[in-house]
């Protein structure tokens, strides 16, 4: 990973909501942002894939790149302000020393990172967490007020818990300081040219999804709970975007245009957080017009090869990419998932399983 990359992930993570809705305009075309030109698109009717396909098979012969996709070498876990304390590694879940990584000493050699951005507890605080393991359902529980995270590194299964009503009161945040939770890695590099198609995979389940605006000041066009799933995606000829694939939204179950919030086609625009380009899978493509209930378990195969076709030849075309940079010269580097809660909602989702899989020739 660059170090361009690496400063932009740590930034990314408080704009997802903003760059993937919010400040997403109705109006296409031509752009410039910050000395970043581009051309603002939506999707189109062959970009994406039919949603009828999308429990399409995985080939039996891809392989997942992403690293410890069981969570079995446990989980390091980073501070609560993005700002002050970086990458910082604050500590570790080793479900109590059975994970196959231990300790502090090995922690380079753990994939995943938590981020607890804005949050008001460390969850490796021992003074305020509440640690266990819960031997009917073989997960290991971290907890403390203000949120929840459990692994079953057998069934490969996390989940992620939020309270909000207890991080803010009564007063949602609106303005990038809002309560994050995410799970992270960099991803094993393989080139595009080297591969004959690669596919998302996600199961998972929306466990609770609570509104606690009680004092009635709920706004579709503020508040929002979203898991988010981003992938950077890099040229070896320069230049890197945001590749996105929105796994929940709490306004998904309106209808197009019937929600103020939720009109977002998905598409290539500009984020102006990190000053970069992302692109966004139309989640409308992946559930229909069903949205996401919760309770109900979702199994979703993602072929991305259209959706990356297109968003590199675009990002080639307006400058973003290195000159020629075709779909041979591009990799995914780094993946960002979880939480993102401007808007005071008490939620919590399960992943099942989780991938990236790249059929490789």
């Amino acid at each position: 990973m660059t170090k361009t990359v690496k400063v932009l992930c740590i930034l990314l993570s408080s704009v997802f909501v903003f760059s993937g809705l919010f400040a997403c305009s109705n109006k296409f075309g031509k752009k410039e942002e910050n000395g970043v030109q581009y051309t603002e698109t939506e999707n189109s009717g062959d970009v994406g894939w039919d949603v009828k396909n999308v429990k399409t098979k995985i080939p039996d012969t891809a392989v997942n790149i992403f690293r410890d996709a069981k969570f079995k070498k446990g989980i390091n876990v980073l501070g609560t302000s993005p700002a002050g304390e970086g990458r910082t590694i604050k500590g570790y879940l080793d479900y109590f020393g059975t994970a196959s990584v231990v300790g502090m000493d090995y922690s380079r050699l753990r994939p995943w990172e938590l981020t607890q951005w804005y949050s008001k507890q460390n969850i490796t605080d021992r003074d305020t967490s509440t640690d266990y393991y819960d031997e009917t359902t073989g997960e290991y529980v971290y907890r403390n007020d203000y949120k929840m995270v459990k692994f079953n590194p057998e069934k490969g299964s996390a989940t992620l818990d939020v309270n909000c009503s207890a991080e803010y009161g009564t007063t949602a945040k609106t303005i990038g300081d809002w309560a994050h939770l995410l799970l992270e890695q960099n991803i094993e590099r393989h080139y595009f040219r080297d591969v004959k198609s690669i596919s998302a995979y996600i199961d998972y389940k929306i466990d609770k999804m609570d509104n606690m605006h009680l004092d009635g000041s709920y706004d579709k066009n503020k508040h929002a709970a979203q898991f988010v799933w981003y992938l950077s995606l890099a040229s070896l000829k320069g230049g890197v975007i945001w590749f996105g694939i929105m796994v929940y939204d709490n306004r998904m179950d309106a209808k197009r245009g019937e929600a103020p919030g939720f009109n977002f086609r998905g598409g290539y625009s500009f984020d102006k957080g990190t000053n970069m380009v992302m692109y966004h899978i139309d989640p409308y493509n992946v559930y229909g017009r069903e949205g996401v209930t919760t309770g109900k378990n979702y199994k979703l195969a993602i072929p991305l090869d259209k959706d990356l076709k297109f968003c590199i030849e675009q990002a080639t075309k307006d400058g973003v990419f290195g000159v020629g940079t075709t779909l041979n010269d591009c990799y995914f580097s780094y993946t960002n998932l979880g939480w993102e809660l401007p808007g005071t909602f008490d939620v919590s989702l399960t992943i099942n399983r989780i991938g990236l899989y790249a059929d490789l020739k």
